[in-house]
């Protein structure tokens, strides 16, 4: 018997699985809620994933700042489903340049209170998205691409305003005096191999808590 929730996996899907199993059961099976933390972080995120994928100007200052600076892509928040086998992969990368291969990733992000940026060399090569997409494409095209995680720096700014526990309200804003920083990555055969693996065991072990749970 296989059951399923979702026809497909995901990076959001993958990530959550084999970062903590039961929480995949409560949010992907169950129905729960998932939690966000930095929640101004992320609508900031949002805001600007949103306000690229418009082929024209916005109006929003922020926004398309980060437009004319992104270096330009063939194919940008494109939706699609990747065959793996009978595994189908849904991917939705920021950018895709076709000839050579590449696929881009943008993120947004401000030092932490010690100073240390949100994004290094290190922890680009580390981003498991960057390596599912990477891999969805190879497995679409048989070419392992090139990858690009392309950070929009940030400051993040204390409000005057709190919320329902008296916390402060912050919000972020493109940092003007900071440039887009390119952190390119690059992947093996050995990498696409792992990611296959870790595909293979997360699909079949969201297919058995699926059936545990139709079982009850």
């Amino acid at each position: 018997m296989d059951i399923r929730i979702k026809n497909y996996i995901s990076w959001s899907q993958l990530e959550l699985f084999e970062r903590d199993p039961e929480e995949y059961r409560r949010v992907y099976i169950n129905g729960g809620k998932r939690i966000s933390f930095a929640p101004e972080e992320q609508e900031y995120g949002k805001r600007i994933a949103d306000g690229l994928i418009e082929d024209n100007m916005t109006g929003d200052a922020e926004v398309d700042i980060c437009r004319v600076s992104l270096p330009p892509v063939d194919q940008k928040d494109v939706e699609e489903i990747v065959m793996f086998g009978d595994i189908p992969l849904l991917i939705k990368c920021d950018g895709v340049i076709f000839d050579p291969l590449e696929v881009h990733e943008y993120k947004t992000g401000h030092p932490n209170k010690k100073g240390k940026d949100s994004w290094t060399q290190k922890k680009a090569n580390e981003w498991r998205q960057l390596d599912f997409y990477m891999f969805a494409k190879f497995i679409q095209t048989g070419k392992i691409p090139a990858g690009k995680l392309i950070l929009i720096p940030t400051i993040k700014i204390k409000t005057k305003k709190t919320d329902n526990w008296g916390n402060p309200i912050y919000r972020i804003e493109k940092d003007k005096n900071r440039e887009l920083v390119v952190f390119p990555v690059k992947k093996t055969i050995a990498d696409m191999a792992l990611m296959s693996a870790n595909i293979k065991r997360a699909w079949k072990g969201i297919g058995k808590m699926v059936e545990e749970e139709a079982l009850k």
